[in-house]
């Protein structure tokens, strides 16, 4: 099967790549290198935006994500909902459910807690009663993007009151965290891509004489992807 996967992996880097969701820079001074919007500056940048807004593109990824949950051993009739966090994680969450419904013939409900932050900690809450997971269920989580799993922490604290069964893999559209587990939950994604960060003071790429910019302001894009 692993003659399969990569394959199907390269395919992904291609397209999201096409469709302006990744670009992974050649290292070249003269080109710009991405700021992060925590400030901190990369050689490679992924926007999931572009992937969870185009249905046709999000459900082609749910549909592989589900063969790669297969390949890696996941029972796919045990799993009961699938929650993902708000936003970066609400569309996949709902496509997986449909996917893996429609896989296996009967159905499957999903999830999408918002994150909630006081200024000292942060906490995922599920505000809507309609979509919560029951007692019992088994529960696989996703996002869109790996960094460095801080988001699953966060869901699991807000899935343990809930008295539910997690799966013990995650599932992403990109991991850019660098390893295939993370805290003893395999990660199954459509595109690995370690994607290391600099505090500006500290920066390689600067350090070289490439220029930091935000990809999505303004023509920052065709800039990040022009050739030099």
């Amino acid at each position: 099967m692993l003659e399969k996967v990569e394959p199907l992996r390269a395919d992904w880097v291609y397209r999201f790549t096409q469709s302006n969701a990744l670009w992974v820079s050649d290292l070249n001074p003269k080109r710009p290198h991405a700021v992060t919007t925590t400030g901190r500056h990369t050689a490679h940048y992924f926007d999931s935006r572009s992937v969870v807004e185009n249905k046709k593109l999000l459900a082609k990824a749910a549909k592989d994500s589900v063969k790669l949950l297969m390949h890696t051993g996941v029972n796919l009739t045990s799993v009961d909902c699938v929650v993902g966090p708000a936003k970066g994680g609400t569309k996949f969450a709902e496509f997986l459910s449909s996917t893996i419904a429609h896989q296996r013939g009967f159905a499957c409900s999903w999830a999408s807690p918002s994150k909630h932050d006081d200024g000292n900690d942060k906490w995922f809450v599920f505000d809507d009663l309609e979509r919560i997971p029951q007692r019992g269920q088994t529960v696989l989580m996703c996002d869109d993007t790996l960094t460095t799993g801080s988001s699953f922490e966060l869901i699991q604290d807000a899935l343990r009151p809930l008295k539910v069964n997690i799966v013990d893999t995650v599932c992403v559209l990109l991991n850019r965290y660098g390893l295939s587990e993370i805290r003893g939950r395999n990660i199954v994604s459509l595109v690995d891509c370690a994607m290391p960060t600099w505090d500006p003071f500290s920066c390689q790429l600067c350090r070289g004489g490439s220029s930091a910019l935000r990809p999505r302001v303004d023509n920052n894009w065709k800039l990040l992807t022009a050739k030099y």
